[in-house]
């Protein structure tokens, strides 16, 4: 697994030392509210999905690529017949 470079490093460790400080003065339930609206937030400007909806996704990919070469051989055959008639 590559390692962040020593930028990102040092934003990351930045950041984890504000938001310690940040969160020293909260209560249990401000730092859990605190650290689920951070994650809602980075889970939206990041794009990520659920993994149920990406097995969907997937599972849908799939069928439609099933059906493509299908219908990609079926192609040939009419094709194939078409010129030897």
């Amino acid at each position: 697994m590559k390692m962040p470079g020593p930028d990102l490093t040092e934003h990351l460790a930045e950041l984890q030392q504000r938001l310690s400080a940040l969160t020293q003065a909260m209560s249990q339930a401000d730092k859990s509210q605190f650290v689920q609206s951070l994650l809602a937030g980075l889970a939206e400007r990041f794009e990520l999905v659920r993994r149920e909806d990406f097995e969907a996704q997937h599972r849908q990919l799939q069928r439609a690529l099933e059906q493509l070469a299908q219908l990609e051989a079926r192609l040939a055959r009419l094709e194939s017949s078409q010129t030897h008639d």
